[in-house]
């Protein structure tokens, strides 16, 4: 199992979560025409000072049982060899086998 990927991604997860808003709330500030140039340079240091992991594009969809993050199938969160491996043992309700 890949433990140090799983822990790596929820500490993506979680500074994402934490500065989610601060980034929203400094884009909104700097899209708009009502403030000064000089208050803006400033909103633009303090957006770019946001940790680097924040962005979406860190976060991978994982296998909570083997941390695979290829070939996951987002609705049950596991990869395609468990999924395969559950139906085959009937462990999924719903999901029969061909």
């Amino acid at each position: 199992m890949n433990y140090n990927k799983i822990e790596k991604d929820k500490k993506f997860r979680l500074v994402y979560k934490k500065s989610e808003k601060k980034k929203r709330v400094f884009r909104y500030l700097l899209e708009s025409t009502n403030i000064k140039e000089s208050t803006k340079s400033m909103l633009r240091f303090l957006f770019y000072k946001v940790h680097r992991y924040s962005a979406i594009s860190y976060i991978r969809n994982r296998c909570v049982f083997t941390g695979r993050s290829r070939g996951v199938l987002s609705r049950y969160q596991m990869s395609r060899h468990m999924f395969k491996k559950f139906v085959k043992f009937g462990k999924l309700s719903g999901i029969k086998k061909l």
